[in-house]
């Protein structure tokens, strides 16, 4: 928990925790009946529960201003959540002819922007991907930054061209982020990235190859009003068996 969760966890809990008012209500008046007791002039006893009121209810109210432009301030935020993993056979540049042949699976983590007030402060914009692998072990492989779809259509997997950043609106439509691909006959799968297709043709780039196991994959989303980290866990059974991954709740 960061700094600013952690103290709008505090207020939030002294604005509306029912223990902690009850318990501040005890405060003042056990406050106000030792004092009673103690000093003897009456107008003295009456003066000092009413100044600890005036401070207590002060920092009162100051805390009560403070988580409600919070609370505005995570409601002008977009709001990035997972999805969907969604994965499909990629065909060659022969897709129309009578003999599709695939030339690739994909695999693809889905985003969407759900914030709680959608308006033009909520638009996430300049979102990047950087995707990190770390054996079962825990030994680190690599890391890589992700490519996202520029997709042909709304629900499909497949794509026209992959892009650094996405720009992710709120409403129905997703933003896909490519995880791995993998040519079923073989053993390995590769991380997709630009890197890898731009050094070869298929995309079998050795710097990201990922043998038969069980990894974990962290990505990490970061852009204009966006920083979120969502993990998986990530298996490959080797060749003939299609990839799994699999969203890790913490």
């Amino acid at each position: 928990m960061n700094e600013k969760d952690s103290l709008k966890a505090f207020v939030k809990a002294l604005y509306e925790t029912p223990i902690t008012i009850i318990f501040f209500i005890l405060d003042v008046v056990g406050v106000i009946a030792v004092w009673v007791w103690v000093i003897d002039d009456w107008q003295e006893a009456i003066v000092f529960p009413i100044f600890i009121i005036v401070i207590f209810g002060g920092q009162y109210l100051v805390f009560r201003r403070i988580w409600q432009q919070l609370a505005r301030y995570e409601a002008a935020k977009p709001h990035i959540e997972f999805s969907q993993i969604r994965q499909a056979p990629i065909f060659g540049p022969w897709v129309m002819s009578d003999d599709k042949d695939t030339t690739f699976e994909v695999l693809q983590v889905w985003f969407r922007n759900n914030p709680s007030i959608p308006s033009e402060q909520t638009i996430a914009k300049a979102i990047s991907a950087l995707i990190v692998i770390t054996k079962s072990d825990s030994t680190p492989l690599f890391q890589y930054h992700g490519q996202w779809a520029e997709s042909n259509a709304p629900n499909n997997v497949g794509y026209k061209n992959y892009q650094d950043n996405v720009e992710i609106r709120p409403g129905y439509l997703e933003a896909k982020l490519f995880i791995a691909l993998k040519y079923l006959p073989e053993d390995e799968c590769y991380a997709f990235t630009r890197e890898g297709f731009i050094s070869t043709n298929d995309g079998r780039y050795p710097a990201y190859k990922i043998v038969p196991g069980d990894y974990s994959v962290k990505i990490h989303l970061k852009g204009i009003g966006v920083d979120e980290t969502f993990p998986f866990i990530l298996h490959n059974y080797g060749s003939n068996q299609p990839l799994k991954l699999e969203r890790q709740i913490s």
